[in-house]
């Protein structure tokens, strides 16, 4: 009866111990969530088990401890990695984008160029009978030398010349005489003395005409005449400085220059000598063409305002030399 007893209650027991083990296990499957949601899946997805059967998502066959999961193009990221499988690798970062190119330092200013200073036009010479005067511009002068200036005479020669050339050897210096054909032929040992003292020749037309109211043909009579006389020269001054481009065209094609000036006292006007004077040591520097004149009138106060222009040119370190042209 004992061992009779003994098993009835192992059999209680073991049944209990089976009853009580099958409880959990129902318990455990009752609480277990699908496979499918436990990962996030969305309906249509397919969960591959260890033997690589496809099942539905959310199916009984698919709720597998051993199960791997293979998830379709539209499965959200966060759904991607189970737990314990190696996490998918973060996104790199992106490229640090190039710096922007600096901006270009601006370049420094260009140095401004410096302005050239234009010869001023001067007002011109009447003739000896008074007629107007008409301005224009210096052309062809000599380079400036230091200390050097160029005293012009025209209308010559006559009675004042003597007296210039006389002037001009004490202080030793040289001049350069435009003379008429006209004086020049009625004058012929003047123009000796003119050359015989060193100074320069240039014809200043024979009868001393505004050759721009001429024709070519009438312009080079007016040279030709001239130069006939006086033998060839290498300069020319019309007449009132009044020229033109064809005027100055002749005077070329001749191998000749047209030769004005820059400094205009005026003397043929006879303003009185110390207003020549101060008129010619006010505009006068390095360089300078000085018009006066020898004759065409009563050139005394030319003469006399001379004598002082040359000491005055002496103290200020100046001389006078005849144009290196003619």
């Amino acid at each position: 009866m004992s061992i009779q007893r003994a098993w009835i209650r192992a059999g209680i027991v073991l049944s209990t111990s089976a009853a009580t083990a099958m409880l959990t296990i129902a318990a455990l499957a009752a609480i277990a969530p699908p496979a499918a949601s436990a990962v996030g899946h969305a309906p249509g997805d397919t969960v591959t088990s260890a033997a690589g059967t496809a099942t539905p998502a959310g199916s009984p066959a698919s709720i597998k401890t051993t199960s791997t999961l293979t998830l379709s193009p539209t499965t959200s990221a966060t759904a991607a990695t189970r737990p314990g499988s190696p996490a998918a690798p973060a996104p790199s970062a992106p490229a640090p984008s190039a710096p922007a190119p600096s901006a270009p330092a601006p370049s420094a200013p260009a140095p401004a160029t410096p302005a050239v200073a234009k010869k001023t036009t001067n007002t011109t010479p009447a003739a000896s009978t008074g007629t107007a005067t008409t301005t224009r511009p210096a052309t062809s002068t000599p380079s400036a030398k230091k200390g050097v200036v160029y005293l012009t005479f025209d209308d010559g020669p006559g009675p004042a010349t003597p007296e210039v050339l006389a002037l001009l050897a004490q202080h030793h210096v040289t001049a350069t005489f435009f003379v008429t054909g006209s004086n020049a032929a009625a004058n012929p040992r003047l123009l000796s003395a003119i050359r015989a003292g060193g100074h320069a020749v240039g014809d200043h037309t024979w009868d001393h005409p505004q050759l721009t109211t001429l024709s070519a043909a009438g312009v080079s009579d007016q040279l030709n005449r001239t130069e006939a006389v006086i033998g060839k020269t290498r300069c020319v001054r019309p007449p009132y400085g009044d020229t033109s481009p064809t005027v100055a065209g002749i005077i070329a094609a001749r191998g000749e220059r047209q030769i004005l000036w820059d400094v205009d006292p005026k003397d043929w006007s006879r303003p009185g000598a110390d207003v020549i004077v101060d008129r010619v040591m006010s505009q006068v520097r390095p360089g300078s063409i000085v018009l006066m004149h020898d004759a065409g009138g009563d050139r005394s106060q030319s003469v006399a305002a001379l004598r002082i222009i040359l000491d005055r040119l002496d103290t200020r370190g100046l001389r006078s030399v005849a144009l290196p042209q003619c």
